[in-house]
């Protein structure tokens, strides 16, 4: 199950790279790094790509100021969001699995992608929108009807975000303290904000279940990474998304290993740029959200790169 994800795309690399013969006996790393390389020298009009450190910065506000500047995807790029939901959410769930989906489900939201990554998989799916009535505070009332929701419904996953996780985990604390049965869980998956090592713990004891974490930056319709259960950061999507992190104040890339944190790099800000985009494109765009790297081998076994966990603007 780990390796879903790692299968998902050698899938990808095969199309897009298939028949050719430098690449007969390459690992998935070494396909995934050729694979980059190239998509990068195509954005700099076949150059090499030793300027790409040169390539200049995009930010939100310059997007903000070009006019007739739009994010919105095209049917192929929402087909690629829709692929890549599909393959991370293979990490979490099968077809077995009952799931609720505890995310708006609207069009162009993260929860539509969700649910119809689960229905691809073939998991039935109970969606939040079709019922209950949306509080922002997210109540205990309302929390002990989600927890009913569960036992009736046999549900083994709960895709939602940390802040409804932790409600849902308090509120079935309390049930259980009352004498109601406890609520066990196959897994969860988060998304939609920051998720503590504390609130993974807590979650991880109160459910009994794996838990998984999905990264995005909404407001330019990205999802860009998702956690394999094992704890140990977020596998990102190399097929689709060049990531670097770069020192915010002097824009210098991070690379290496922090001699103050072994088997980690410092600190910095998540830079995309998408690789197959129709539409949109972005090139060097600075998200505002923070991470470092990760190195070695991953528990997993996977080889595409990871994070470690994702800061949103305002944590940093």
């Amino acid at each position: 199950m780990a390796l879903d994800l790692d299968i998902w795309t050698a899938e990808f690399l095969s199309e897009e790279l298939g028949g050719r013969p430098d690449l007969a006996v390459a690992t998935l790393r070494q396909a995934i790094d050729i694979y980059t390389r190239e998509k990068l020298q195509k954005i700099l009009d076949g150059t090499d790509c030793d300027r790409w450190a040169n390539v200049p910065f995009t930010t939100r506000e310059q997007l903000n100021a070009e006019e007739g500047a739009s994010l919105k995807l095209s049917e192929a790029d929402l087909q690629h969001e829709l692929d890549f939901y599909t393959g991370g959410l293979k990490l979490v769930i099968d077809e077995t699995d009952t799931v609720l989906i505890l995310l708006p489900t609207e069009d162009g939201g993260t929860g539509k992608f969700f649910s119809d990554a689960a229905d691809n998989i073939g998991a039935k799916t109970i969606k939040y929108g079709e019922a209950f009535t949306r509080t922002e505070s997210g109540g205990r009332e309302e929390a002990d009807q989600i927890l009913q929701l569960i036992r009736d419904e046999g549900i083994t996953c709960v895709i939602a975000s940390p802040t409804h996780m932790v409600a849902l985990a308090r509120a079935a604390a309390r049930q259980a303290e009352a004498g109601a049965d406890e609520i066990y869980l196959r897994s969860i998956l988060l998304s939609g904000g920051l998720a503590p090592n504390k609130t993974v713990m807590m979650l991880e004891e109160i459910f009994q279940a794996m838990i998984f974490e999905f990264s995005d930056v909404a407001d330019v319709g990205l999802g860009f990474a998702v956690s394999c259960g094992y704890g140990k950061g977020s596998h990102i999507r190399e097929t689709d998304i060049f990531i670097e992190l770069i020192n915010p104040v002097t824009g210098e890339v991070v690379r290496t290993e922090s001699p103050k944190t072994p088997g980690f790099s410092n600190y910095g800000e998540i830079v995309f740029t998408t690789l197959n985009r129709d539409s949109a494109p972005l090139v060097r765009y600075r998200t505002g959200y923070y991470s470092r790297w990760i190195f070695g081998e991953c528990p997993c076994g996977s080889w595409l790169k990871r994070l470690d966990k994702v800061y949103p603007p305002e944590e940093k």
